[in-house]
């Protein structure tokens, strides 16, 4: 195996992990349902950063982060990610506030194929037929869940836009995953800090045990968007759509078999055409492969 190849499946490796650390998450963010998700999100922002810069300490990488703020255009797109990012997460606390969790898990689905297609725009990337007609079984699925679904969904398309545009601009940027995501929960610190300041909280929010949930929940947020980060840089960006189908099907077997939440026929389908469009595109990996010897 070359270093193109083990580089490639490095990254690979890291992109699944990410998708399943954030598939089990939701086991972790429920020992803190009992705190307003505006506060965990801030809590995530802070303890990301802490995290973040403990390992830029570590690995001696802080003066690599100074001439950062001299590069007008790398500032602006890591400042983007970081709004991109921050969107995400309130999208989907808004949507779990309104009881809007099928269009939240949609937006799983959506968003594979929106990377997908980011691929072939932005990075000219080509297709076999065996792809090609993944692709099709996968948008098909998506056509029939909202179909069954009944109405445009807005949020998912929102979450999937502002993840799949973010982790486009994370394939674009010149700087290290460290480098990116430190700077990303840098500039969203101070005003993290500042809501958790000035936003009521109930009494009992900030107990020791919460606290403990909170600095935890810093790794648990960042080691997956360092994964992420580090494995896009490393594969094509179609090889990312599909890895990450990976998250929706963890969070249909965490709410079928361990939460005994209701999976809608909707989903079920469309579960059934992505796993067959998922298949048919790593056969195609072995056939492009075979042609290749």
């Amino acid at each position: 195996m070359n270093n193109l190849k083990k580089e490639e499946f490095a990254g690979v490796m890291e992109s699944v992990f990410a998708c399943i650390i954030w598939g089990l998450s939701p086991l972790y963010w429920l020992l803190l349902e009992s705190v307003s998700p505006w506060i965990i999100v801030a809590n995530r922002i802070i303890w990301a950063c802490v995290m973040m810069f403990i390992i830029i300490l570590f690995r001696k990488e802080l003066p690599s982060i100074k001439p950062i703020f001299r590069e007008a255009k790398g500032i602006a797109t890591i400042i983007i990610c970081a709004c991109l990012i921050l969107s995400n997460w309130s999208i989907y606390i808004w949507a779990i506030n309104h009881q809007l969790v099928i269009d939240a898990s949609l937006a799983g689905y959506i968003r594979p194929l929106m990377v997908i297609l980011f691929s072939k725009i932005f990075f000219g990337e080509q297709f076999d037929l065996l792809k090609k007609i993944s692709i099709l079984i996968a948008v098909i699925g998506i056509a029939v869940m909202i179909f069954l679904y009944g109405s445009i969904p807005y949020v998912s398309l929102s979450l999937a836009i502002t993840f799949s545009v973010y982790g486009l601009l994370k394939k674009k940027v010149k700087y290290t995953p460290v480098q990116t995501m430190f700077m990303e929960t840098l500039f969203l610190f101070i005003p993290a800090v500042l809501f958790l300041f000035f936003f009521p909280s109930p009494a009992g929010t900030f107990k020791f045990s919460n606290w403990i949930l909170f600095a935890i929940g810093g790794v648990v947020t960042g080691l997956p968007l360092f994964l992420f980060a580090s494995g896009v840089k490393k594969t094509k960006l179609s090889t990312q759509g599909y890895l990450q189908f990976i998250l929706p099907t963890i969070f249909f077997f965490l709410s079928d078999y361990i939460l005994h939440e209701k999976i809608s026929n909707a989903e079920f389908v469309g579960l059934y055409f992505f796993w067959a469009a998922c298949i048919i595109f790593i056969i195609s990996i072995f056939v492009s492969k075979s042609k290749n010897v």
